[in-house]
């Protein structure tokens, strides 16, 4: 609307090709503004009812293509076999074309690409981030060593030892997974609303012709925070398990020799 200068309830003119080669123009009043994320759409597309948009094709009682939409997306597979059955029995001339929302679109299959590959690096930067995390803790308990020796030989058993170093390991896993997530929280929702500008990056670029927007705005998303929390305080308290037990099973001899 800020592109033609329109605002809702204005009226706006349109100029069209008919089937037959000729050109005329329909004026309609705005009703309403259509929002989606993808900036493109924004962009290029508007609404009409069924019956002016079969006028101006000159497609009386016709459309050009329907829509079935599913409860679930990837349910849409199985229930095409059907479909093709039910449109054979009633079209038998054969014009009906039934075909998958995500099938030979390209723009389509480049999104699943990109979340695929997506989903690839946040996995890598986790298992990465769990190989630091481990190897650090291992090297602080490694340090300790002679403190756990002292404590055997004070006469704390292995099991206590264990329980001792567990729930330190516990401990600083919520703290540092809390204090993580809650940054990683506030983060992402200020993001959220103000956006990543790429502006400057796609310099020269129809964003728009791609139905892109050089804005990207990260997803707030409390379900990702609470995973992030809980697989922090699992992979701390494993960690420190790990080296505590291996640790707590020395001879207290043995382990106060080491340094």
């Amino acid at each position: 609307l800020k592109k033609i200068g329109r605002e809702v309830g204005e009226k706006v003119t349109i100029l069209y090709s008919t089937p037959f080669g000729s050109f005329k123009g329909s004026t309609f009043q705005i009703v309403g503004k259509y929002q989606s994320d993808i900036q493109g759409m924004n962009d290029k597309l508007f609404f009409l009812p069924l019956d002016q948009a079969q006028r101006i094709l000159e497609m009386p009682g016709e459309v050009t293509e329907l829509l079935l939409i599913t409860s679930d997306p990837h349910k849409a597979a199985s229930i095409l076999p059907g479909l093709n059955e039910l449109f054979s029995r009633e079209d038998e001339s054969g014009k009906y074309l039934l075909q998958l929302w995500n099938k030979d679109y390209e723009l389509i299959e480049l999104f699943d690409f990109a979340v695929k590959m997506y989903n690839s690096i946040y996995v890598f930067i986790i298992i990465l981030a769990c190989f630091v995390l481990v190897n650090t803790l291992i090297m602080i308990v490694n340090e300790r060593t002679r403190e756990i020796g002292m404590m055997s030989a004070l006469g704390l058993k292995s099991r206590e030892i264990l329980y001792l170093f567990t729930m330190e390991g516990v401990i600083m896993g919520i703290l540092g997974s809390a204090l993580g997530a809650v940054m990683g929280g506030i983060i992402t929702r200020v993001f959220s609303v103000v956006g990543i500008d790429y502006s400057a990056a796609f310099e020269g670029v129809d964003t728009t012709e791609y139905l892109m927007s050089p804005i990207y705005y990260t997803v707030f998303s409390l379900e990702n925070l609470v995973f992030c929390f809980v697989l922090g305080v699992i992979i701390v308290t494993i960690a420190c398990i790990i080296p505590a037990r291996k640790a707590a099973k020395l001879e207290p001899t043995e382990a106060l020799r080491q340094i």
